[in-house]
């Protein structure tokens, strides 16, 4: 098939099946992939096997908890209920599952969004921010080391505002391996070698690109806690 023409439709494939088909369509292509995103969801169209990818969709879940499993509440409303059964669910207690999404970056084919979610259902509510970075190319994640030195990572972690707070003891780190073990976030922050895969490209400047590495609570107490760390680094080939 013509790569236009599947592309067209596609384009028309995922507009019927949006919720809000007025939503504003956007795009971006490298080689033979495109990603293509609206406000609520986000697909990577793979032109020369003519395949779609959903790589994010916001969610919106009501439900119940009973002793017998969870029921969608657009579930219990399509039920023929008699008055016991509209007791029964009135007083059952209803939760929220909300995910929502937001598109970061593309630079070629990393692909940069940001989840927020928010989940009831358990002793209390949970709720916090995540980046993610995912590969078109490889259909998988990407760490910042996969693109930059690790030495020039390394240095710009080691000037970081946030990073010094967080320092067990103030002193040089010759590798990120050695810089993370030297790190406690204690509840406020969870800092591992796996922040390193949570990044989104900002801006450039002189040479340099800013990225920023999104750094979520580091317990249930401080959930909701998100702080970026901010890193100019050199501009890799």
């Amino acid at each position: 098939m013509n790569k236009n023409l599947f592309f067209i439709i596609a384009l028309s494939f995922l507009a019927l099946n949006c919720i809000n088909a007025q939503s504003n369509m956007r795009s971006s292509n490298y080689k033979n992939l495109s990603v293509v995103w609206l406000d609520h969801m986000a697909f990577i169209l793979e032109h020369k096997h003519e395949s779609i990818k959903e790589l994010y969709r916001d969610k919106n879940r009501s439900f119940y908890i009973t002793e017998s499993g969870e029921y969608d509440v657009e579930e219990v409303e399509k039920m023929t209920l008699d008055k016991e059964g509209l007791l029964y669910w009135g007083q059952q207690s209803k939760y929220l599952n909300q995910i929502d999404h937001k598109m970061l970056s593309i630079v070629g084919p990393y692909v940069c969004f940001q989840e927020d979610y928010y989940a009831e259902g358990g002793a209390h509510p949970s709720y916090g921010t995540v980046y993610h970075t995912y590969n078109m190319k490889t259909d998988t994640s990407i760490r910042m080391q996969d693109l930059f030195s690790e030495q020039d990572i390394l240095y710009a972690l080691q000037k970081n505002e946030l990073i010094q707070d967080y320092l067990i003891e103030q002193k040089p780190a010759s590798s990120l391996e050695s810089l993370f073990d030297n790190l406690d976030g204690e509840c406020d922050f969870y800092f591992t070698m796996g922040i390193l895969e949570n990044f989104a490209f900002h801006h450039l400047k002189d040479n340099q690109v800013e990225v920023r590495i999104g750094v979520s609570y580091g317990c249930e107490v401080m959930r909701g806690n998100f702080e970026q760390i901010a890193l100019s680094l050199p501009i890799p080939k």
